[in-house]
């Protein structure tokens, strides 16, 4: 994916559940150690079903169990999860060490439209909701304030309306740090 850095480059990895948020959907982390060059934190939301799911066949990253008890997908690819992001934003729910904020009135958060994940290449991965909105996941963590998320939050305080209305974001305590998530 374009937005693991570590291509050519080798190292170990490390992973561990950061929260689950639903029976199905949990968000990991992988730690990759590339030792005097230093380590990268990644996220990596999956989903896990019992059955193979026809609509996530182009995101299959494996199956779990000596018989393929459990089919493991990117999670963001899978429309009825990517709605529980919303909810949780227009709910300003926690999850584990997740917190989930809105910036807007709750009727402003687009729930039940279709997510649709951008093709496009970047370093994160971008949902588009209809017309309605974008959710930027970030995939690759930096701990610290993202500038993403400051400056929508001080442009809308000031009442700019020369760019797109932050709705939310999605951020992570871990080992005392911040970490962005998602916007």
């Amino acid at each position: 994916q374009r937005w693991y850095a570590g291509k050519g480059r080798g190292g170990s990895v490390g992973v561990e559940l950061l929260t689950r948020l639903s029976d199905a959907a949990e968000l990991w982390l992988a730690r990759v150690n590339y030792g005097a060059d230093g380590t990268e934190l990644y996220l990596l939301p999956l989903v896990a079903y019992a059955e193979p799911v026809d609509y996530l066949d182009h995101v299959l990253l494996g199956t779990l169990g000596n018989d393929g008890t459990y089919w493991i997908y990117d999670a963001l690819h899978d429309k009825e999860l990517t709605q529980v992001w919303l909810e949780y934003i227009r709910d300003e729910r926690s999850a584990g060490p997740l917190s989930f904020r809105r910036y807007s009135e709750p009727d402003a958060i687009p729930i039940g439209e279709p997510s649709l994940v951008s093709t496009a290449e970047q370093s994160n991965t971008s949902l588009m909701f209809g017309d309605a909105a974008i959710m930027k996941v970030f995939r690759r963590l930096q701990p610290g304030i993202n500038p993403d998320i400051e400056l929508g939050i001080g442009l809308a305080e000031h009442g700019s309306t020369h760019v797109p209305l932050l709705l939310g974001s999605v951020t992570a305590e871990r080992d005392g740090e911040t970490y962005a998530i998602a916007m």
